[in-house]
């Protein structure tokens, strides 16, 4: 049977649960890239939960490495170029293996050598790290250490912490596929801008062609006659392969399409792209 201190306690950490999860859910709201993202919710809960370290930390499972994109060290947020791991024997790394909480409450190096794990950085007095998962895959760690307080930490609050990396898992994905898709706009602006560079250069040597028509006089055309109308048909007929190309790129995007080789005379292809610009 509870007290009547301890529930009031209990009441009281469940209030700052609640209240510290409703803050994290505003924040990430409110950010759309990662680095944003990272860096605004490891700064809430350094000052929150008077971390000496928060660690957000992402894992790539096809290179197994740890990425480590933003953390609150004394009092100051980083998000500079993500420091890269492997993933092995540490803790972070026995998180994303064992997919679930790790909590030290004291003397992190003697804690870790007695769970058979490597202690990597600075020696804590409390530890805690809980998995970011989502759709039932371990994509990350978010973490919390004070180098000065043991018992910093206890059940409540890892179930805080789990909470929070939760909410934390689902804006990453989101903010992943946020970049994601603006990468691929800005790589379709470059698409657009190279293509109608390329379709310009087969348009202009028409326009060539047409003022040395205008220029020249009915008798001045001789042999030249043939030489022109074929370089304005060779010109059309680039302009003609180059919507197929574009139309067949859209197939092969679209997995629609099979590619066959076969061997083509380049010096054809010189010679025509040569004629193309002797006007």
């Amino acid at each position: 049977m509870k007290t009547g201190d301890e529930c009031s306690i209990e009441l009281e950490q469940r209030m700052k649960t609640l209240q510290t999860v409703s803050e994290v859910g505003t924040i990430i709201s409110s950010r759309l890239t990662l680095r944003e993202l990272t860096g605004a919710v490891v700064d809430h809960l350094g000052k929150v939960l008077q971390n000496d370290r928060v660690n957000l930390v992402l894992y790539r499972p096809e290179t197994r490495a740890l990425e480590f994109i933003a953390s609150f060290i004394s009092g100051e947020v980083q998000t500079s170029e993500p420091e890269v791991y492997p993933l092995s024997d540490g803790m972070n790394s026995w998180i994303i293996k064992n997919r679930r909480p790790l909590l030290i409450r004291q003397d992190t190096v003697k804690e870790c050598d007695a769970l058979g794990i490597r202690h990597g950085g600075r020696p804590a007095k409390s530890w805690l790290g809980v998995p970011l998962v989502h759709n039932k895959k371990i994509i990350g760690v978010l973490s919390v250490e004070s180098y000065a307080e043991p018992e910093l930490y206890d059940d409540s609050s890892a179930e805080m912490l789990n909470l929070v990396a939760g909410q934390v898992a689902v804006a990453v994905e989101n903010a992943k596929l946020y970049e994601a898709t603006a990468r691929r706009e800005i790589e379709k602006q470059r698409l657009y801008f190279s293509l109608t560079h390329d379709l310009l250069g087969f348009v202009n040597p028409i326009f060539g062609f047409s003022e040395l028509i205008k220029r020249l006089e009915p008798h001045e055309f001789g042999d030249k006659k043939d030489e022109i109308s074929s370089a304005i048909a060779a010109s059309a007929d680039r302009i003609n392969r180059f919507v197929e190309d574009i139309l067949l790129y859209s197939k092969l995007e679209s997995g629609k399409l099979e590619i066959f080789s076969e061997p083509v005379n380049i010096y054809k292809i010189i010679g025509q792209s040569l004629a193309n610009f002797r006007p």
